[in-house]
């Protein structure tokens, strides 16, 4: 297959010369949610507090938030203040649905991680609802669906997720790709670094 001048072939598919692909862990930090006793069920309740995000409330791009969502009361999230959800991450379940993610904007900024929880903090080069697209590309689904573990139910753990290869361009083309693509809130109060 020949590739257009100004074009390369990679590993990701054919990009423009000046962009690079960088694997996920060169380009945010991972992080799951509490394990085993840090955060108990008798801590959460189905009235106060925020949203626990876990594997049932990450959609298609967006997070599925209902009046069954377990709440985190204020006196966890001053315990825990590390799982505490920022505008512009990026959330997966770890199990079952590994593939589905969603990008947390100013709406849900201040929401907490679930034990079920992975996320991605982009770093200040990189634009999260351009990052938050690529996890909706149809090639990176497969391949996470591809190399999650497990035989009854896929699972993330931050290694796989750190190895996801995105095609990385340089912050303006990010920010017009992203735009074009829909995926920027209109709003002028989003702060996406």
């Amino acid at each position: 297959m020949e590739v257009k001048p100004g074009y390369k072939q990679t590993e990701v598919g054919v990009i423009p010369e000046e962009w690079e692909v960088k694997a996920v862990r060169e380009i945010g930090q991972i992080k799951t949610g509490p394990f085993g006793t840090l955060l108990k069920a008798d801590e959460y309740s189905g009235t106060e507090g925020v949203p626990l995000i876990s594997v049932g409330e990450v959609g298609e791009g967006m997070f599925k938030v209902t009046e069954h969502t377990p709440r985190v009361p204020h006196k966890v999230i001053q315990r825990l203040p590390q799982y505490v959800l920022r505008c512009g991450d990026i959330v997966f379940g770890r199990k079952g649905a590994v593939e589905r993610s969603a990008l947390v904007t100013e709406k849900e900024d201040g929401w907490f991680l679930g034990s079920d929880g992975i996320g991605i903090r982009p770093q200040r080069f990189c634009f999260p609802p351009y990052l938050a697209c690529q996890f909706q590309r149809h090639e990176v689904q497969s391949w996470l669906l591809q190399n999650a573990i497990g035989t009854t139910m896929a699972s993330l753990n931050q290694g796989i997720l750190g190895r996801v290869q995105i095609p990385y361009a340089p912050l303006p083309e990010q920010r017009a790709i992203a735009e074009a693509l829909g995926n920027v809130d209109a709003e002028p109060s989003h702060s996406y670094g």
